[in-house]
């Protein structure tokens, strides 16, 4: 087996229940069909003072398909904060392609 880099995209769709972010992801690639890799979700929350705070969770995935990897996660933000935004950052992956040929 031969490790190659490769570019994964993750979508996003978020929501806020209470102290909790729910967040929605689907992890493809379109390089090759098996893939792991790894990121950070990175939730934005504003407390009553309208001051910033960003909290980060470490995800990592393995695809074995290109159909993709959809999942659903909830991430602990804190009491009396309003969710302003989730993204990734830090989005790695690498293909497995075997090297018969």
């Amino acid at each position: 087996m031969e490790i190659i880099p490769c570019q994964a995209e993750v979508e996003l769709a978020y929501s806020q229940r209470n102290t909790i972010a729910r967040v929605d992801a689907m992890v493809s690639n379109k390089q090759c069909d098996v893939v792991n890799g790894t990121f950070e979700i990175v939730a934005s929350v504003r407390d009553d003072e309208g001051e910033l705070t960003r909290h980060t969770f470490p995800e990592s995935f393995s695809l074995e398909s290109s159909q993709g990897l959809a999942f659903t996660r909830d991430y602990p933000i804190g009491e009396n904060v309003t969710l302003s935004s989730v993204r990734t950052r830090r989005v790695e992956c690498e293909c497995l392609v075997d090297k018969t040929d």
